[in-house]
């Protein structure tokens, strides 16, 4: 087959660059001055018709605008997931607030799984929210997916309010409601060992950490000092408030620790854990332009804004950085496990429609080093290697010459997989550009083969210096 002849050359070509596994100085005349290096990327996905979603919902006043448009999209969520997962699907909703000093618990927040569905009514501009009860709403499923939203009835538990604590923990709130003691209590039914889990956050402003990390009520600074203690600097460069009696040093708990959490849940299992941050977002092509800043100097000087909603009717329209959430996304991986989108829409329907493949499978991968040239890489599903070309069946890997082949029944031989560069400035989160795979070889496809997980192996070549 000429698609193994070329695996054959591909590896000779390989094994004659690289004898040390690491760079080998040897080049041909007519390439550029740099030696070259192999890289193994190994990729490991869960293919399953199953999925755990938690919701982590802002619920602080600053969020009555978005909250109205959050109604206004989440049908084109509960819809992608109908098609993607059919009934086998587990939704649950928390908030941000999590009991402290300054945030005595109202509403049943804490990590404890809503029960409460939500319904908005508008005086003029203010929003007016009422709440029915219903336990058997903790966790949705196909048979009570109406209690996440209702459309014909404007109400569910997506719908939270703005009643919350100014002083977001939508981060500890996780960890609270996917531990030991809610899990096998309140929070019952919800998480299934051998299933993926997707998490998503969607807030307006910073996380705040652990309750006690920051001090609560101090007059004139409010929810200021949990921006100051995720930079870890206030605006004068000092390590702790001035005016604060406790002096408490402005450090948070690391987002690893809540990157540990969540994998060790599932065994460490690369996959079977997604998280998705849906907050204040400079840029969302350059990631690394979220940054906690500010408009002066002074001890209390407020926090620039991330980003704001244009035409916005409900007021409370801005955001500010979200980078503990942006931060923990990252170490999931944007693209494959890891998914970030900025809350400073007019409406979430794009998001969500986007959101919704994101919970379900990745089809792009990013790379970290950027490809030599692409004829001389090799892919893998589950140690079977791809052909460069392939007839476009549905669920069948058919091996073909290229465009000009005309053996593929009533279809074209078409690229099985493609590869694109980095761009000019390089994505922060790809800087070796990324790869993607033509629709009749969806990585994510259980059908062809059935398998519980799938491995994809890429070896290729990387410039390098010497």
């Amino acid at each position: 087959m000429a698609y193994m002849r070329r695996i054959f050359l591909i590896v000779a070509i390989l094994a004659s660059l690289l004898l040390d596994p690491a760079c080998g100085p040897e080049r041909a005349p007519d390439h550029p001055p740099f030696g070259y290096c192999m890289v193994h990327w190994t990729q490991t996905i869960y293919i399953d018709q199953r999925i755990d979603v938690l919701f982590v919902i802002d619920n602080a006043e600053s969020m009555t605008g978005k909250q109205a448009q959050l109604e206004g999209s989440i049908k084109y969520f509960v819809e992608e997931l109908e098609d993607l997962f059919g009934s086998q699907y587990h939704i649950a909703v928390i908030t941000t607030g999590m009991e402290s000093d300054a945030c005595p618990d109202k509403t049943g927040e804490g990590g404890r799984f809503q029960d409460r569905l939500g319904h908005i009514a508008w005086s003029g501009s203010e929003p007016i929210f009422d709440f029915t009860r219903d336990q058997s709403c903790r966790v949705v499923a196909g048979d009570n997916l109406k209690c996440l939203y209702d459309e014909a009835e404007e109400r569910g538990t997506a719908l939270v309010g703005v009643s919350g604590c100014p002083y977001r923990r939508g981060l500890a709130a996780m960890r609270r409601a996917l531990g030991a003691d809610l899990l096998g209590s309140y929070n019952t039914g919800f998480l299934r060992a051998d299933v993926p889990l997707v998490v998503i956050l969607i807030s307006d402003g910073e996380d705040c950490g652990e309750p006690g990390e920051v001090s609560e009520g101090i007059p004139g600074l409010d929810e200021r000092i949990c921006s100051y203690a995720a930079k870890g600097a206030g605006p004068a460069g000092g390590t702790y408030y001035p005016g604060d009696p406790e002096r408490r040093q402005y450090r948070l708990t690391p987002v690893a620790e809540y990157f540990d959490f969540l994998m060790d849940l599932k065994d460490n299992k690369q996959g079977m854990v997604r998280f998705a941050a849906i907050v204040g977002v400079k840029d969302t092509e350059d990631l690394s332009s979220t940054s906690i800043d500010y408009a002066g100097s002074e001890p209390d000087a407020a926090v620039l804004l991330a980003c704001s909603i244009a035409d916005c009717p409900y007021g409370n329209c801005e955001a500010l950085p979200g980078t503990r959430a942006i931060r923990l996304a990252q170490m999931f991986g944007i693209g494959t496990f890891g998914f970030v989108d900025t809350i400073c829409r007019e409406d979430f329907s794009n998001t969500i429609e986007e959101l919704a493949p994101f919970v379900s499978c990745p089809r792009i991968f990013m790379l970290s080093e950027p490809m030599l040239d692409p004829d001389l890489a090799t892919i893998m599903f589950d140690e079977e290697p791809l052909p460069e070309y392939s007839c476009g069946i549905p669920g069948q890997i058919v091996p073909c010459d290229g465009p000009g082949d005309l053996s593929c029944p009533a279809s074209d031989c078409v690229k099985t997989w493609t590869y694109s560069p980095p761009g000019s400035p390089p994505d922060s989160d790809a800087p070796g550009g990324m790869i993607g795979f033509a629709a009749h070889v969806d990585p994510c496809d259980f059908t062809w083969k059935q398998p519980i997980q799938r491995r994809i192996d890429l070896i290729y070549v990387t410039p390098c210096g010497i």
